[in-house]
């Protein structure tokens, strides 16, 4: 996967304030924009919800783009870091290890 491009939200000086758009270069020179808008804040991160038509039930945060729901096993999700200067991709996770990441943390969840 090739570089990403943030573009920010002419308002926002911050990755982390109002909107912004990612686009990933994906194989052939082909972009995909992801339009990502702020959910809720917490103290050690902030949640995007990605409003574009290839993550419709995804959640990005601060580090990563994930399926939630029935798309949560299926695929890969795109790893991306995010900051005042930019993003870049960093990495894929298979579905499978989705799976095995969801077990893990029911299984913490389920410990005193």
């Amino acid at each position: 996967m090739g570089p990403v491009e943030l573009l920010r939200n002419k308002r926002s000086a911050l990755v982390s304030d109002d909107e912004a758009i990612l686009l990933l270069t994906l194989g052939q020179g082909e972009r995909r924009p992801h339009e990502l808008r702020t959910e809720s804040a917490l103290p050690e991160r902030t949640f995007w919800r990605c409003l574009s038509a290839c993550h419709r039930h995804a959640w990005v945060t601060s580090e990563k783009c994930r399926p939630l729901g029935k798309q949560a096993g299926r695929g890969f999700k795109t790893i991306v870091r995010l900051s005042p200067e930019g993003a870049r991709v960093v990495g894929k996770i298979l579905g499978a290890e989705n799976g095995g990441q969801r077990a893990e943390s029911k299984k913490a969840a389920d410990s005193p």
